[in-house]
């Protein structure tokens, strides 16, 4: 066996909370394939640390979101959102704050998804649908880029006063 103090990371995961569980079956189907997924995430907070002992290591926050619609049968659809917050701190002997905000929007959402995963699960069992609600792995690296260029996408755009 391998001691914790061999293999214990510099990114840690301190805590969740689920912030949003919105859930309903809607009188109207819409023009829904089986399934529906879309995913978005929020770098919410993050704070480099500092020299004192109040903040020794980077900090941040990190919001997940899954809205999953289905088309359970011909007469009922199933609309859900789950959105999950998490708190991650970084050692700033090992990452500059920059890559901890890398870390926040890839480790960061990695550990979200699966969090989230569970918590839809749960949440659709406990309603009594069978088989429960879940969505299938997502490449966090292809939704990031894909975020980015959303974002960039909507900063180019020119607002209208």
């Amino acid at each position: 066996m391998i001691n914790l103090k061999e293999v214990f990371a510099d990114f840690q995961f301190i805590d969740h909370h689920v912030t949003k569980m919105d859930f309903s079956f809607p009188d109207e189907v819409s023009e829904l394939s089986e399934y529906d997924y879309d995913f978005d995430y929020q770098i919410v907070f993050s704070k480099p640390a500092d020299q004192t002992d109040e903040n020794p290591n980077h900090f941040g926050v990190v919001d997940f979101t899954v809205q999953i619609a289905t088309l359970k049968n011909e007469s009922k659809s199933i609309f859900l959102t789950c959105t999950l917050e998490a708190i991650f701190i970084g050692n700033p002997g090992v990452f500059e704050y920059e890559q901890f905000n890398d870390m926040l929007t890839v480790n960061g959402v990695a550990t979200l998804s699966q969090l989230t995963r569970t918590h839809i699960m749960n949440f659709s069992l406990m309603s009594g649908i069978t088989p429960p609600l879940s969505f299938p792995m997502i490449n966090v690296f292809g939704l990031r880029k894909a975020k980015q260029s959303i974002d960039a996408n909507n900063q180019s755009e020119p607002t209208r006063d």
